[in-house]
């Protein structure tokens, strides 16, 4: 059975790049949205709010990914 011999270190910076990638397709991918499809302000409000709902924990995530690195 293969075992992965990695320090954490490493893991840790592979696990930031792979977030930060992720939060960048996100937000682009969100922006995209958002600029065809708010026309009215109360969708573009609900749009914004879960977006900061959804980055916020994924920014911290990764300013805790740095201090651990």
């Amino acid at each position: 059975m293969p075992t992965f011999t990695g320090d954490l270190a490493t893991v840790m910076t592979l696990v930031f790049y792979v977030i930060a990638i992720f939060y960048i397709i996100f937000s682009v991918v969100f922006y995209y949205h958002w600029t065809q499809y708010a026309v009215d302000k109360k969708v573009r409000n609900v749009t914004f709010l879960i977006y900061i709902m959804t980055t916020l924990p994924l920014l911290a995530i990764m300013g805790m990914m740095i201090l651990f690195v």
